[in-house]
């Protein structure tokens, strides 16, 4: 049985490897162009992505050039999944988010508004 500390000490720790891969995640995608401002960076270093993942790996969580499926029918097939974080930041640089507009998001489970509200904090 778990104690109340070993259970505290085990959250710590996958909370420190999450904020590693999301850092190195942020990292990977400015390499290589697809963040290209400091509000994008923000904003997906503010996202815990593994949250909308749930049963995935973190690791599978924070790759930065592949969707995450999280759900599936009877059959195996994909019906649901969160979108690569590439995709992700093109919409949000697409969208040109700053302070003040108002988004209607719908069938991101979340993952893509709080990416926006990051992003919307730019400008007046």
């Amino acid at each position: 049985m778990n104690t109340f500390r070993e259970i505290n000490v085990s959250v710590a720790s996958a909370t420190a490897q999450a904020d590693a891969l999301r850092a190195a995640m942020v990292d990977e995608m400015r390499e290589r162009g697809d963040i290209r401002t400091d509000e994008l960076a923000a904003a997906f270093h503010a996202v815990p992505r593994h949250v909308f993942a749930p049963g995935e790996p973190l690791e599978a969580a924070y790759r930065s050039d592949d969707v995450v499926i999280t759900k599936r029918d009877g059959h195996g097939i994909a019906i649901s999944s969160v979108s690569a974080p590439p995709i992700q930041a093109m919409m949000l640089d697409q969208a040109e988010l700053r302070r003040g507009i108002r988004v209607l998001e719908i069938g991101s489970g979340g993952l893509q508004r709080g990416a926006d509200r990051g992003v919307g904090r730019r400008g007046g």
